[in-house]
């Protein structure tokens, strides 16, 4: 079953990109905000990509 970006976690993202856990939980921190901006701003989620 196909996860939306909202779904992902932090582990996901250090073991797809071969990242440290530090440098997946920050892509996931930027993730997450892009994500609040988006839902804050009533705008289709698929602007932000």
């Amino acid at each position: 079953m196909t996860k939306g970006i909202a779904e992902v976690g932090i582990e996901e993202l250090a073991k797809a990109g071969g990242l440290s856990s530090e440098e997946a939980t920050g892509i996931h921190k930027v993730i997450r905000q892009a994500i609040a901006v988006v839902e804050a701003k009533g705008s289709d989620p698929r602007e932000v990509w």
